[in-house]
């Protein structure tokens, strides 16, 4: 993303009623954000015969300049974020036949909605290098094992460990060091998907792999980074990486699963193959499905 190059112009300067909108009623206005309504009301009927009544001090010029303020990032320069503002100001209030005033009153709400379009720009552009750069037609990705990530004896030593009732025989830092699985059912689904890791003969030792930890393994992203759930080393020496995912998903947790079950198989497909990455499912509540799973990607 440090090497790509996009400007905010490309961008449309505009929000639209169904994104932004001031409803004035008898003795409130109120302001839709993308179907959300807050409605605020006057205290004193004077009070409210004075709302639309422009202030000296309010013109589009100082409302760019409070918003530029408001919303300034350290990736976007000064003249650019000004240029898009008035451009937007211009808009609401030529276009949208929004009054001054009525815009100045709820500005803040105005600047939190205009920063949230901003970072769907950057992030739509970061997609862009990401897809590029890992999947592109001229992506050229390599892994290399010289100095690799290292699992290490301590590395979850503050993190709450698994007191169940299984006994674990190959899990890496010992079977009373495996972290806690983030299912708080006994013998839930993440658990059951250990298992089945933990006897597999194929496996010489493996270890949780926790998310957002400090010591994890992690894949990048468009986004973020991703911690796969598992982590193993197998008999013939190849790296086994697998993350559970659970059979009911939302639309948005589905396209989190397929971008994690891309990076993984390009990671591992990368790997000159010293890698193996699973997205094991147990969709018939059978965890012998991850065996499979796992089995079909050996």
């Amino acid at each position: 993303m440090e090497q790509h190059e996009w400007s905010l112009a490309d961008h449309p300067a505009r929000l639209e009623a169904s994104e932004f909108k001031i409803v004035d009623t008898t003795n409130t206005f109120e302001i839709d954000l993308d179907g959300n309504r807050v409605t605020i009301g006057s205290g004193e009927a004077a009070e409210q015969l004075t709302m639309n009544i422009e202030v000296d001090d309010w013109t589009p010029t100082s409302l760019v300049q409070w918003l530029d303020r408001k919303i300034r990032t350290p990736w976007l320069s000064q003249a650019e974020l000004l240029a898009w503002l008035s451009d937007v100001v211009t808009y609401l209030t030529r276009d949208r036949e929004l009054s001054l005033s009525q815009l100045m009153r709820c500005k803040f709400i105005l600047a939190r909605k205009l920063s949230e379009k901003i970072h769907g720009f950057r992030q739509a552009e970061r997609e862009k290098v990401y897809q590029a750069n890992l999947f592109g037609s001229d992506a050229h990705i390599e892994v290399s094992f010289n100095q690799g990530f290292t699992f290490f004896d301590e590395m979850y030593a503050g993190v709450p460990k698994y007191r169940g009732t299984y006994q674990f025989k190959k899990h890496f830092m010992g079977p009373d060091e495996v972290p806690v699985f983030d299912s708080k059912k006994v013998n839930g689904e993440e658990e059951q998907c250990a298992f089945m890791i933990d006897s597999h003969p194929r496996v010489k030792y493996w270890t949780r792999n926790v998310s957002r930890h400090p010591n994890s393994f992690s894949l990048p992203t468009s986004t973020d980074k991703f911690y796969p759930d598992f982590a193993a080393l197998l008999e013939d020496g190849r790296l086994l990486v697998v993350e559970y995912k659970g059979k009911d998903r939302t639309p948005e947790e589905s396209r989190d699963s397929r971008e994690k079950n891309l990076i993984g198989q390009q990671w591992a497909k990368a790997s000159d193959g010293k890698a193996v990455f699973v997205m094991a499912t147990i969709e018939k509540g059978d965890p012998k499905e991850v065996r499979v799973a796992i089995d079909n990607a050996l």
